[in-house]
């Protein structure tokens, strides 16, 4: 028998990777959206919103197994980082334990933000504090608690399986179109153009979750997942720029500009409605010494290998921008 996974943000970045690489693997993919709309990737769609009810239990019934992709960090307030990753991860959670039929598997594709810089060690699953920096960091270290607890009231009934991913890149992301444009013209502007950044490409991101599906541990685990590059805003910039045939010029934005570029868009997003991508609590993150993380516990485990690096994707990224290949 075919088995079924559900998987929520399917619409996204990464979401719609994920629904690809399942597809790939000949899982069966059903994806849970808060509206209808057309995802070539899935085999079957179910339409609910991520809150408590009917609809979510209906959407996730008989599944084997349920990844939770939707959330994020474009979002203002900290009761909007709480309702897009917490108040849903526990909606999900609360439709599992409630089911007849329980899936085997819950896996939350969670962020290295939920460590902070400090907290995406070894010790990370059994550790009692958060060390995060940001309001997003806590909202998706507060949903993996949520997850622990569902596995320790299950007793194991449910595998649960916590992926903790660093920056994603890749062709599609419109989050990276600043750095391109910028390095078009030959320029990086960043706080700390040379804070070291573990990152990972979407399809390699995918695929490393579909690992933890194909190979499942024992009890609760918590995997990261990197390309075992070692990055930076200088190095992404440099790569850009060589592509463009520009030589690169660096420049340290203050933070007191940061600052008022992100009080900017807050505004904004407040006015129209849209979740603004640079926030103040953003530049917690951004301003980070460092973002590491290793996947050596999920490539022994399941063998699972990268296949890209930023530089690979440089012409995939720029083509999916729409912003030229031309060299001057």
């Amino acid at each position: 028998m075919t088995t079924t996974v559900a998987v929520t943000g399917i619409t996204g970045f990464l979401g719609r990777a994920i629904a690809r690489a399942l597809g790939e693997r000949g899982l069966a993919v059903r994806g849970v959206v808060r509206r209808a709309v057309a995802v070539p990737e899935a085999n079957e769609l179910r339409v609910a919103a991520l809150e408590p009810g009917a609809a979510l239990a209906t959407a996730l019934a008989r599944a084997d197994v349920v990844v939770h992709c939707a959330g994020g960090g474009r979002a203002v307030t900290a009761d909007d980082f709480r309702r897009n990753n917490l108040d849903t991860t526990e909606a999900i959670l609360a439709a599992i334990e409630g089911a007849a039929a329980r899936p085997r598997q819950f896996v939350l594709v969670s962020s290295v933000a939920a460590g902070g810089p400090d907290g995406n060690g070894a010790d990370a699953l059994s550790s009692a504090a958060c060390t995060a920096r940001s309001s997003y960091g806590r909202h998706k270290w507060l949903a993996e608690r949520a997850c622990l607890e569902l596995a320790r009231r299950l007793g194991g009934e449910v595998q649960v399986t916590i992926v903790r991913a660093p920056a994603i890149y890749g062709p599609g992301d419109d989050r990276f179109a600043p750095l391109v444009r910028a390095a078009r013209k030959g320029w990086l502007m960043a706080p700390s153009p040379d804070a070291p950044l573990s990152m990972i490409d979407v399809d390699d991101c995918a695929a490393g979750i579909v690992a933890t599906i194909e190979h499942p541990a024992s009890g609760p685990r918590l995997y990261w997942l990197e390309d075992g590059e070692r990055y930076s805003a200088r190095r992404m910039s440099a790569a850009l720029a060589r592509h463009f045939g520009k030589r690169l010029h660096v420049a340290r934005i203050p933070l007191a500009a940061l600052t008022a570029a992100a009080l900017a868009a807050e505004a904004h997003a407040r006015v129209t409605g849209r979740a603004a991508f640079l926030t103040r609590d953003k530049l917690l993150d951004l301003t980070a010494p460092a973002w590491i993380c290793d996947s050596k516990a999920l490539r022994a485990e399941t063998g699972f290998r990268t296949r890209h690096t930023f530089e690979a994707r440089v012409p995939a990224i720029v083509a999916s921008l729409g912003l030229g290949e031309a060299r001057s």
